[in-house]
């Protein structure tokens, strides 16, 4: 079973690296974007999302196994909202129901 704290520090370093870009660069990611990371003898998926807002992107980046074994297997996500004018805020909960 895969460390939820490992987990977890696959998305901090994401979001982080993410959050270092400017808007214009952002703008360019594709919608999504899955890439497999190792976990020892497993691999899952990071996947990272961006969706255009009416006043700037939603940038989501969600881990969990490429294929579920069991339905108790815990999907995480966390991200941010930035505008135009490189203006970050947090996302709540509500924007992150979708993506767990």
């Amino acid at each position: 079973m895969i460390n939820p704290r490992a987990a977890r520090q696959q998305i901090d370093d994401r979001l982080r690296f993410l959050r270092s870009k400017p808007f214009e660069d952002l703008e360019k990611l594709p919608a999504f974007a899955i890439e497999d990371v190792p976990f020892g003898p497993e691999k899952w998926s990071l996947t990272t999302y961006r969706q255009v807002e009416n006043d700037g992107l939603r940038i989501v980046v969600q881990i969990g196994p490429p294929q579920p074994k069991f339905l108790l297997v815990h999907v995480q996500a966390d991200g941010f909202r930035i505008q135009r004018d490189g203006a970050i805020a947090p996302l709540s909960e509500r924007d992150l129901d979708e993506f767990r």
